[in-house]
């Protein structure tokens, strides 16, 4: 069939979106050109006019992307596969962002989209002569658009047949899923379709924000990688430093700040009950902020010492690098297991390894000296055609992952000759500033190389066969809390080390007082909370109090002078206070739904925890820690299902509601219900609660009106005496087996065999009741017959199908009479975690202070 023979398409929008890539792309190759020109020979006119030209075109061209994408999807033009597996008309439209980067195409063009708009900041006069910065950022669009091309290239005779990027504009009839589906063959399919809809997870007004605020950091990481390859270019190994050094800082607040939202959002959206729990796509957008803190305190330095240098090139280049990384491991779907934040693979494994690689090469390429480039670009081409002609196997894998790590290591020994050797050398003295930031510096790097490690095991495997597990969170708090601490005793002393001005009396003097107001914090904390252990707890409590103390007093002497030179003060304050609150709220976490019914959950679900998890009837009150809770109400409201639990207070001898949480259901008969909890806030704690099991086509009945079936769907077991088994809201153990034997001769003759057996059943509902519950199990001669007998509590018929001698076992069905005024249970979580507003106080302190810190720096650059 023809295009012009479907109903209803609008065919314009993609027509005009793949102009509009085509165009970003070339301008984005043409400006990176025109960029490079003007940087290597020094030019100052004709290439630098249009490569601003070609920056203007390709941020329109990206613009406009954008724009006609998110105009497919507030129109649900469901001919468009990325509108119809993204969305659906039962979306609400405050969920459209979210819905435009769940996917790969969207997330990309949202990093696109912040490389664009700070391109544009950068055609401001202040920062036009950074040609080589502009050329870089280009030349990352330029690897960017490419994944959104959408293009086979298929060469039979060479083996080769591989996707370059995918198309956001793409038919849904077009596409390989569906277009055999019978449903895309009709002319008019658009009339009766409907979306996939948004993943319930992510519709949480947190996924508006934390994305564009976490891509923003990543486009962030771009600009001091392009200050190292302008330098790199202009062989000019300082004097960028004041340039770079506000850019960079800029990075870590906005990438800090979009890594502490999606904590916020796992918080508040996923049932794990926490913030952060070492996620392999946590983790590795983590590790570029570190690298790029590190980085950006060693441009801090005055002294640009050889080691300072070096390091400072090294640590920015990672910065940019792992995002790659992060790209490759997050999209390439070699996470699909281990992480429940990673994409599916969508054919783009070797273009993300391209991408990876080439600015991997990219600065060691410019270090080397000339004569060597020839050698080396000649051995990456070779590599390279390898890697395609071969599809990316094992082998030619691991070949570029020892190229990348022999290129970083050969790259840090040519920067480090090209360095001038008449640099200063680095201060030795234990006590000077510069000293401490380096040694905080390698901290950093020393946390980051460990997630690196852990969070690259299922890369490894690949590589080397292995089965290496990733670490659970206990793993990784035993090797992370190390450096939590040392970067909080470093963050609370470095504040007062002014470059040899004080003695060390005078240095002890002051962080004498800083240390007994940490440790008196610290004595509070431990006699509030007396069960907290001394290792880990305490040491990083008082690592904690110490930065922020520390922190707070340096804000005190320089806010009204200069009140943003402050900003690093409160900064690390911040991270002292965010210490504070992890350990609190954390550490001292309280599970109060502790199951204290007689039914044992965990025989229903190995899940289930009856120190965690409490099953709760509709009305029944159950008493937990300081509140009574009551089950009070269940609702089906369109795609939610909505439970309403009631806290009481009992304090005092009284009984009062304090207040109602509402942990709900997200039905998606498409991607699976998930839970959503509901957390009520106090100043001292949080409680936290939501549903680990409900019957919801019980519910679901309920809502329409509809009776229940007179049974329920006959469950099967296979159970020996002493088992224990839930089914049908009734927990039943197998007691024995009673017999009745008729005839002395049933040895010896069975054909006369007549023997009656009453395998005996004790089954206790969840009101309480219990029952006796006898079976028949009758041999008459060569016939058998079977009885089954009822509960009379529950209606919960049992009727034994056949009992096996030689494995001991009893073949049980089981079914229950079902009523329609049923009751109705839940089995829930709930969570009380003490302080954590302290946590969330850090994570705003460190924002605000890295933000002033930034304005000052701008402000002493001339650049505000």
């Amino acid at each position: 069939m023809n295009s012009s023979d479907f109903l209803n398409e609008q065919l314009w929008p993609g027509q005009l979106g793949n102009v509009l890539i085509l165009l970003a792309l070339c301008s984005a190759v043409f400006g990176a050109i025109a960029h490079f020109r003007s940087t290597i020979y020094n030019l100052d006119s004709t290439w630098k006019t249009w490569g601003r030209i070609a920056m203007l075109v390709h941020s329109s061209s990206v613009f406009g992307i954008v724009a006609l994408l998110f105009g497919i999807m507030l129109t649900r033009q469901f001919e468009y596969y990325y509108v119809w597996k993204h969305t659906n008309t039962a979306l609400p439209q405050s969920y459209i962002f979210a819905a435009f980067w769940e996917g790969q195409e969207g997330s990309f063009l949202l990093w696109a989209f912040w490389h664009a708009v700070i391109g544009l900041v950068f055609l401001h006069k202040a920062f036009r002569s950074n040609s080589g910065v502009i050329a870089t950022l280009l030349l990352v669009q330029g690897f960017l658009m490419t994944m959104l091309l959408g293009r086979i290239v298929y060469l039979p005779d060479l083996g080769i047949d591989f996707n370059i990027g995918s198309f956001p504009f793409g038919l849904t009839r077009e596409h390989p899923t569906l277009m055999n589906a019978p449903f895309t063959k009709l002319p008019d399919y658009l009339l009766n379709l409907d979306g996939r809809g948004l993943n319930p997870a992510l519709q949480n007004y947190w996924m508006t924000i934390h994305p564009p605020t976490l891509f923003l950091g990543f486009a962030l990481t771009t600009i001091p990688f392009g200050f190292v390859i302008q330098a790199l270019i202009r062989r000019d190994f300082s004097s960028w430093f004041r340039n770079a050094l506000p850019w960079a800082f800029l990075g870590v607040g906005v990438l800090g700040a979009g890594i502490l939202m999606g904590g916020a959002w796992a918080y508040e959206a996923l049932s794990f009950g926490g913030f952060w729990v070492w996620d392999p796509v946590e983790n590795a957008s983590l590790v570029p902020w570190l690298l790029l803190t590190a980085g950006a305190h060693m441009l801090l330095i005055p002294k640009k010492t050889k080691i300072v240098l070096t390091l400072a090139f090294v640590f920015l280049i990672l910065g940019f690098i792992t995002v790659l990384y992060s790209t490759f491991l997050t999209r390439s779907g070699v996470l699909g297991d281990a992480s429940v934040h990673s994409f599916t693979d969508l054919g783009l494994t070797g273009q993300l390894l391209l991408f990876l690689f080439f600015f991997m090469a990219l600065p060691v390429y410019l270090v080397l000296p000339k004569r060597q480039r020839f050698v080396y670009l000649i051995a990456s081409i070779t590599l390279l055609a390898f890697g395609f002609s071969s599809q990316f196997s094992s082998i030619s894998n691991a070949l570029w992952t020892l190229f990348g790590l022999l290129s970083f290591g050969l790259g840090i020994f040519s920067l480090n000759q090209r360095i001038n050797p008449n640099t200063p050398s680095l201060e030795e003295n234990v006590w000077s500033r510069d000293f401490w930031m380096l040694m905080g510096a390698l901290v950093l790097t020393v946390s980051a190389l460990h997630l690196t490690v852990e969070t690259s095991k299922p890369v490894i495997n690949k590589l080397t066969g292995t089965s290496m597990a990733v670490g659970d969170v206990a793993a990784y708090n035993a090797v992370q809390w190390w450096f939590g601490l040392l970067l909080s005793i470093g963050m609370g002393v470095v504040l007062y080390l002014m470059y040899g001005k004080k003695t060390v009396q005078g240095l002890a003097k002051e962080l004498g007082r800083v240390a007994l107001v940490a440790v008196a914090l610290t004595l509070v904390s431990f006699s509030l909370y007396p069960n907290m252990k001394v290792m880990p707890d305490a040491l990083l409590l008082l690592g904690g109090w110490f930065a922020l103390a520390s922190g707070f007093l340096f804000v005190a002497k320089f806010i009204k002078k200069h009140p943003l030179a402050a900003g690093g003060g409160l900064a690390h304050a911040g991270f002292g206070l965010l210490m504070v609150g992890i350990v609190i709220s954390m550490g001292q976490q309280q599970n109060v739904s502790k199951n204290q019914n007689e039914i044992n959950l965990k025989a229903l679900n190995e899940e289930f925890s009856n120190n965690e998890h409490v099953m709760l009837m509709k009305g029944d009150s159950v008493r937990m820690a300081n509140y009574t809770l009551v089950f009070a109400n269940d609702t089906l409201n369109g795609s939610f299902a909505e439970y309403q639990i009631d806290y009481y207070s009992h304090s005092d001898g009284k009984n009062e509601k304090k207040f109602s949480l509402n942990p709900r259901i997200i039905l998606s008969p498409s991607m699976g219900n998930v839970a959503e909890p509901a957390t009520r806030h106090f100043v001292t704690h949080d409680v936290f609660t939501h549903i680990s099991y409900v019957d919801l086509e019980n519910l679901k009945r309920k809502s329409a009106g509809i009776a229940a079936p007179e049974y329920e769907e006959p469950q099967h077991f296979e159970l020996k005496i002493g088992d224990t088994v839930y089914s049908s809201n009734a927990y039943i153990v197998v007691e024995g087996i009673a017999s009745d034997p008729r005839n002395a001769q049933s040895e010896t003759d069975p054909n006369n065999l007549n023997l009656n057996l009453y395998p005996t059943f004790t089954v206790r509902d969840l009101q309480g009741n219990i029952d006796t519950v006898k079976p028949a199990f009758l041999i008459q001669g060569l016939s058998l017959q079977t009885i089954p007998d009822t509960a009379k509590g529950n209606g919960l018929v049992i009727e034994v199908k056949k009992i096996n001698p030689k494995t001991s076992t009893i073949e049980v069905e089981m079914q229950r009479k079902k009523y329609q005024n049923q009751d109705d249970f839940i089995i829930m979580k709930a969570v009380i975690f003490p302080w954590i507003k302290l946590l969330w106080a850090g994570c705003f302190l460190i924002a605000i202070g890295s933000l002033m810190a930034v304005a000052e720096r701008f402000n002493k650059n001339g650049q505000a």
